[in-house]
């Protein structure tokens, strides 16, 4: 049985690893690190970051220091890391896009002695939308067309973004559901789900899932503010996985 998230940080500092820590993302975890006391940075890794008191030339050094790794790093690097991961038996949570492949087809036979989350997107709000996108696929998914649009900063290179896949596999999850419980006809019929991405100034993250029947439009919507709600986020994900058993999660168990 899982531990229930909880929105407090740890009792004792939780000693925290960060794998590509000079970048964005990995700034805003030093940050929070640096100036919240539930929270130790003991090191971090970057495959452009000079050696430092704080900043290992090799990524192992990470694993043996912290109690929970995040790993923000590049798709290339995530396997190495994994593996790293299942040899020292620590914590790892991957918040990396842009695989060529389904990263969970990928990463969920390596988790075998060690607890490996998965989670594209961070954010609490991002979850629940999941679930509320699925949730309305089931009634509507049949009927309606679909657009998932989603929106960042210029310098993102995947696109369409994890969070956007993620939110189109939550459709088709609730299509599946909404085929499985009706009996009407045309049903398979399933019209195509539209995916748009844009690119533009600095743009933390919009998502918006779109449906249109004959006589209705429902739109579903995010907006990250800053990029902190996704360190905020990852940081309470590693809390709640240093108290996992081995194996592979998704942001599904922890929202649960």
């Amino acid at each position: 049985m899982h531990r229930p998230l909880s929105s407090e940080g740890p009792s004792s500092p939780l000693e925290v690893g960060v794998l590509g820590i000079t970048g964005k993302m990995g700034q805003a975890l030093r940050i929070i690190c640096e100036e919240n006391p539930h929270y130790t940075l003991v090191g971090g890794w970057s495959r452009s970051a000079p050696s430092s008191s704080k900043n290992f030339t090799d990524p192992r050094h990470v694993f043996e220091k912290a109690q929970v790794i995040i790993d923000v790093s590049h798709a290339s690097c995530v396997i190495d890391h994994v593996k790293m991961a299942a040899q020292h038996q620590k914590p790892l949570l991957v918040c990396v896009t842009g695989f060529e492949d389904d990263p969970v087809h990928l990463l969920k036979p390596l988790a075998s002695t060690a607890p490996l989350l998965y989670a594209a997107n961070t954010s609490l709000g991002i979850a629940l939308l999941k679930k509320i996108v699925y949730h309305v696929a089931s009634h509507l998914g049949h009927e309606a067309e679909i657009t998932i649009t989603d929106r960042h900063h210029q310098h993102k290179k995947d696109a369409p973004s994890g969070t956007a896949k993620m939110l189109a596999e939550a459709v088709r999850q609730g299509r599946t559901s909404c085929i499985e419980n009706t009996s009407q006809e045309g049903v398979s019929e399933l019209l195509p789900i539209t995916m748009t991405s844009w690119r533009e100034g600095e743009v933390f993250g919009d998502h918006e899932v779109t449906f249109v029947t004959h006589n209705e439009r429902l739109v579903l919507s995010h907006q990250a503010l800053s990029r902190e709600v996704f360190a905020e986020g990852a940081l309470r994900l590693g809390g709640w996985l240093v108290h996992q058993q081995s194996g592979f999660y998704t942001i599904d168990d922890v929202y649960s």
